[in-house]
């Protein structure tokens, strides 16, 4: 904690001490709020747990993805004492910062569930840069596998599960579920694009086919499942739509629209035979998508000439045949809806001026969220070209998009712009033009060809911008990312040229901003941006001395009410001089340190859970909650909160710590936000505090309690 506020003060006075064009930055990525988990180049960061060696070497960091939890994954290269490239210098990493960072796997390590074999081949370490976090955490990977036995047609393996407990999931050789004697073959699909893993250890992936009753007609399946619990979602040249022997699958998710949800729910897109079959198709119906239900089978979700609604009796698809649904990297909600842009033709069509439309799909009935043409909400031009790669969705249905305009009093300095909401509500929230947050002077410069753009369920859309004008330097800080938050607007995330302190005491500039990842996690968000507003990725600096970062883009909960006597928050003292330690409340009899109130989990799920520590040993603890901030004496301490007051648990502290809710008692079955009676992602804000006996009579009289610092939380 103190080692933390010296580097956060160090870093406060380096950034005082820079001059010239950019001594103004205001970027997240340069806020005490950004936690550098591990930096490398010269001078890297030690690896825990393997004396000698550091991160470094070419290829240090691949993109890096985040958990509900919070906690950060990567692959590194590692170099040192011990170190053999191509053999053992790949490594999975997990963690929240440089204090409890872990190592996963490595290549070379023994292979899961495959005794006496292990991961990579000797001259290459096998674990792949294309591995799945699960949103609580799980992960899934490919590897080579070396060892007994293992020859060209098994040596590729797909494992997955949680730390501590991963499994062999597939393996090439095995048998195929859904197929009379068929095995797997060749490396198996497995990329952060194509594939996907679930909560419960679901996984998705293609595999090639041989053997048994396999041929060229029907040499590749589409699968899911975990360890033991594999089954065939479609196979290539299985009956299509329709009655059986209607027409045959000829192709199936051999393109990048795989996607899987949280519910295990599975879209995918396959084309049809145009020769096979009691009703071939034509080219104008030989494209279909399809959604898969565990348990349930598969349904059309839409095909190539079906009407389009909401036109004037126009048709899916292209006159010339050849289509396909276009999409971004997070596209497909909870509830079974498909975001997507298609083309159009016939019916009310004109040239090109509204001959795609962007929709929710569904097997109950299609929406359209907009369509070129239309009025651009916030404009008085009309949409004109969408970008597919720059438009996703939440698990709610909040989409986002990126979209260039024209028409109006549209200009090319602010042809183009970012728009947020559901059908019917769309809101532009940044254009082209508009003032740059951050910046001095500078406007954004936006190109819907850039990097993808990503959503959570907050709301909260992460986006690449340049800058333009004020004091933009081309090549220099003109590149960017800006954040948009329902609540708070927009916010500079990062920019070259922002100062970060990579490494404690060591200062400096970006030179690119990069390496986010935007693909889907299975629940409503992109891999690298959480729920609770935190965004990974990883950043070149000046130096050369690359890092992977934690960027608290707006949080959710703040610690308040210091008992330091340094607090910002609040102006009145500890009542008697009874002065605690940072980020701790007023100190009492037991702690001159006084007693500190954290969490865990996230408040935008639902899972937080208030985590109070260092009170007197079996202390009576009262968990509190008030809609209001306050600056007040409260008994030996000082409570920065008021209004409305809600008791929320009382506990007898073990070893000086208590929680709520705690499910080890029978009467925690609410969780905070329902006995708070508040709606996550709502936007309201609560103050929490924990209110604790200290019967001392002697200390700071006549009070004989006391409290921890506060919370700040914005549900």
């Amino acid at each position: 904690m103190f080692a933390n506020q010296t580097q956060r003060i160090a870093l406060a006075a380096a950034a005082s001490l820079i001059g010239g064009a950019f001594a103004h930055a205001q970027s997240l990525i340069s806020s005490p709020a950004t936690t550098i988990v591990a930096s490398s180049g010269v001078g890297g960061d030690a690896v825990p747990g393997l004396p000698g060696v550091s991160f470094g070497g070419s290829g240090d960091f691949d993109g890096p993805v985040i958990d509900d939890a919070g906690r950060m994954w990567f692959r590194a290269r590692l170099v040192g004492t011990g170190v053999t490239t191509n053999v053992n210098d790949r490594a999975y990493f997990v963690g929240t910062s440089r204090f409890d960072l872990t190592m996963v796997l490595r290549g070379q390590d023994a292979a899961p569930g495959l005794p006496g074999l292990t991961l990579g081949t000797p001259s290459n370490n096998g674990i792949s840069s294309s591995y799945r976090v699960s949103p609580d955490g799980q992960i899934s990977f490919t590897s080579s596998l070396t060892g007994t036995g293992v020859t060209t047609t098994n040596d590729t393996a797909l494992f997955g599960g949680p730390i501590g407990n991963i499994q062999l999931i597939a393996r090439e050789g095995d048998a195929a579920p859904g197929t009379v004697g068929a095995t797997m073959t060749a490396t198996f699909a497995y990329s952060t694009q194509g594939s996907a893993m679930t909560r419960t250890g679901r996984v998705l992936f293609t595999s090639a086919l041989a053997n048994g009753d396999t041929t060229t007609a029907n040499n590749l399946g589409l699968f899911t499942g975990g360890a033991g619990t594999l089954e065939m979602v479609m196979r290539k040249g299985v009956d299509g739509p329709g009655a059986a022997g209607d027409t045959l699958v000829t192709n199936v998710g051999a393109g990048f629209f795989n996607h899987m949800n949280d519910s295990g729910q599975i879209v995918f897109d396959a084309q049809l035979s145009q020769t096979a079959g009691n009703t071939p198709a034509i080219p104008g119906n030989d494209r279909v998508y399809y959604i898969y239900t565990p348990g349930n089978g598969y349904q059309v979700l839409v095909r190539e000439g079906d009407a389009a609604p909401g036109t004037g009796s126009a048709t899916i698809g292209l006159v010339s045949g050849g289509w396909s649904l276009a999409s971004g990297s997070n596209i497909f909600t909870n509830d079974g809806r498909v975001l997507a842009h298609t083309d159009l033709f016939g019916g009310d069509v004109i040239g090109i001026t509204n001959d795609r439309a962007l929709y929710f799909f569904s097997t109950s009935g299609h929406t359209m969220v907009m369509r070129e043409g239309d009025p651009a909400p916030g404009t008085d031009a009309t949409f004109n070209v969408v970008n597919n790669s720059n438009t996703t969705c939440n698990s709610t249905g909040t989409v986002a998009f990126m979209a260039v305009v024209s028409g109006g009093s549209s200009t090319t300095a602010n042809d183009a712009g970012l728009w947020v909401g559901t059908p019917g509500n769309l809101q532009l929230v940044a254009r082209e033009g508009d003032p740059a947050p951050g910046t001095v002077g500078a406007t954004l410069a936006m190109n819907i060809s850039s990097a993808a753009i990503m959503i959570n369920d907050r709301g909260q859309v992460v986006f690449p911008c340049d800058t333009a004008g004020g004091d933009t330097v081309v090549s220099v800080n003109s590149s960017a990312r800006f954040l948009w938050d329902p609540i708070h607007g927009l916010k500079l995330v990062a920019r070259g040229n922002d100062l970060v302190e990579v490494q404690p005491t060591v200062f400096d500039n970006i030179f690119t901003v990069t390496g986010a990842v935007q693909f889907s996690n299975q629940d409503g968000r992109a891999l690298s941006f959480n729920h609770d507003g935190k965004l990974v990725a990883r950043f070149n600096s000046n130096l050369g001395m690359p890092f992977v970062a934690i960027i608290d883009t707006c949080p959710a909960v703040v610690s308040i009410c210091s008992g330091d006597g340094t607090a910002t928050d609040h102006t009145t003292p500890c009542p008697c001089g009874n002065t605690g330690a940072v980020g701790n409340g007023c100190a009492h009899s037991f702690d001159p340190s006084g007693a500190n109130l954290t969490y865990s989990g996230s408040s935008i799920l639902d899972t937080m859970v208030l985590e109070s520590s260092f009170t007197p040993s079996s202390s009576f603890t009262l968990f509190m909650q008030h809609d209001t901030a306050g600056d007040q004496i409260f008994h030996d301490g000082v409570l920065c909160a008021g209004g409305t007051l809600v008791r929320l648990r009382g506990r007898n502290a073990v070893t000086g710590a208590a929680s709520f809710p705690n499910s080890n008692f029978a009467n925690d079955s609410m969780t905070l936000a329902q006995r708070g009676l508040v709606i996550p992602g709502s936007g309201v804000r609560r103050f929490y505090s924990a209110f604790y006996r200290n019967a001392s009579t002697t200390f700071c009289p006549p009070a004989t309690a006391n409290v921890t610092n506060g919370l700040q939380v914005d549900w």
